[in-house]
This record gives C-alpha cells, structure tokens and sequence, in this order.
C-alpha cells in the first residue's frame, strides 16, 4: 500500500519482505520503538511538514535520533544530528554515547570535552557493551590529568629582584590556585586559567619580572592544553 511505498522510498532500514506486493503476503513488522517515536518516523516519510524538533524534550530527541540511524531514514539523520548537539551541555554522556556509536566524530570530541568531570565508573556504565570506548575516554582523560597536575609546577622560576625573592609572586599564585579551584576536575577550569591569571596580575603591584613570569605561564597553559589530542582521534 502507499505506507509502505514510503517506508521503501525514504528508508533504507526496513526488510524488503515488508514492501511485497500482494496483501495477503504481508506480515504485521513489530518495532521496538515507542508508539510517539513511530509518529514521528511516519512523519519524515511522508509528504507532509517535518515534525518540529525544537520543542522536543532531550528524551525525545534521543529517541528518535537512534531511530533514524536504526532505519537509514537520511532525510532526518541530520536535522537529528544538529539536535543532539544543541544538548551537549546539558546532556554531554547521552551525546557522546550517540555520535560515537554512529561515527560522529567532531560531536563525540565536543561531547567528550564536557565529560571529563565524570568518573571512569559513569563512562563505564554507560558504555556496558563496548568498553573499549570507555577505555578508549579514560586515556584522553588521563592527557588532562596530567595537564591540571603540572599547573603547580609548569610556572616559570623565579626571577631574582635585586638579589632577594619578590614575595608578591606567591600571593599571585596562591590566589590564581584558588580561583581555579583545582579540587573540582572540570576542563572549564583549566579552559578559563588564562584568564584568571590575567585577573589576578593585579596583585603583582606592577611588577615587571613577575608579570612577565605570569605571562609565560600562562602561555605554557595554552600550549600544552592545545596540544592535548582531541578524543575522536583515539577513535579513528
């Protein structure tokens, strides 16, 4: 019937069994997919406006983001794809779990960024049945790791001030530590150091020598967080 001309015209995911010609040769096709999630595929195989995906819950968008893949309806494939990235920050584990299982890479290095506050038992949770992706996360972790470690000691020596120790050095560190706050693993902190080190100069006093020992520090920061691989490079 024409459903079924559809489903044969905009999906490449349904058994050519479904698209017989004869009636009485037709078998009911049960899918798992929830009855809302159904509507919704009929929707982008039909002549009719698209569903309008903006006013989706996360949930729902999900759903049906692994059910267009699932049934090869590319029509929808990308409008979903640009969906689950607006969600990354909400939702960075769902995101990542979606665009690693179908090879998404640039999502899945977006997404990984923001999960690197997770523990590895989460990311091994969610990825029950394949751990060598989570093996996979926990080595591009540990790149960061290594990068919030050597904050406290990649700084500059000291630099001699008419032969004694500038003391305002260490309130400047100190302070610029703190406002990092190094106890709560989150990359946006070492993402913002730059410029908490830039808002913390002032307790240098207009210092020349530590402000210019501020300044390599900071770009000591930069380089080695620029040259951290991103995680879709762990997955090629």
């Amino acid at each position: 019937g024409t459903h079924s001309q559809n489903l044969e015209m905009y999906s490449a995911g349904f058994s050519p069994s479904i698209f017989r010609s004869k009636v009485e040769s037709l078998e009911v096709v049960k899918i798992p997919e929830d009855s809302d999630v159904v509507f919704l595929l009929l929707r982008y195989m039909h002549f009719c406006p698209q569903p309008e995906t903006s006013a989706f819950l996360f949930s729902t968008t999900e759903r049906l983001a692994y059910a267009v893949e699932k049934y090869m309806i590319y029509l929808a494939m990308e409008v979903c794809r640009l969906r689950m990235e607006l969600g990354v920050h909400n939702y960075p584990l769902a995101v990542l779990a979606y665009a690693v299982k179908h090879n998404y890479y640039p999502l899945a290095g977006k997404a990984a960024h923001l999960t690197l506050r997770y523990s590895f038992l989460e990311i091994e949770a969610r990825f029950y049945g394949d751990l060598q992706v989570a093996r996979l996360w926990l080595q591009y972790r540990e790149g960061w790791v290594a990068l919030l470690k050597s904050i406290h000691t990649c700084a500059p020596r000291a630099v001699s001030h008419k032969k004694r120790y500038c003391t305002r050095w260490d309130a400047f560190y100190s302070a610029a530590l703190r406002s990092m706050d190094v106890l709560t693993f989150d990359p946006r902190n070492i993402s913002t150091m730059p410029e908490i080190i830039s808002h913390n100069i002032s307790l240098l006093e207009n210092c020349g020598k530590c402000a210019t020992r501020a300044t390599n520090w900071s770009f000591e920061i930069k380089r080695q967080r620029r040259d951290l691989p991103t995680f879709s490079t762990f997955l090629k």
